[in-house]
């Protein structure tokens, strides 16, 4: 919980900063930093969904369940994943096919 309020509080003071922490220095961290160039609101939209997007998909990792889809518009594996490397995401799509 804190981890989200710090990354939240970080998300508006600072967009490009929380995007790196939570993607790494990559596509998502370059894009955010674009849109924090070019103007900040979009990089705080962009801040935001990408993090919400994590800690949304992390909860599902965390009760068992696989994260879904593929968002759009984020590359980071470990945004996608909810924190999860792919053979945790697989053996849990094999543990919910053995049910």
């Amino acid at each position: 919980m804190l981890s989200r309020i710090l990354l939240f509080l970080l998300n508006i003071l600072m967009p490009p900063v929380a995007v790196l922490l939570l993607c790494g220095p990559g596509i998502d961290f370059a894009i955010n930093c674009i849109f924090f160039l070019l103007a900040i609101i979009p990089s705080h939209i962009h801040g935001m969904y990408v993090s919400f997007t994590y800690f949304n998909r992390r909860r599902k990792v965390r009760n068992g369940r696989l994260p879904g889809k593929p968002r759009g518009g984020i590359y980071s594996q470990n945004v996608q994943n909810g924190g999860a490397s792919n053979q945790q995401l697989r053996e849990m799509a094999a543990a919910q096919a053995a049910r």
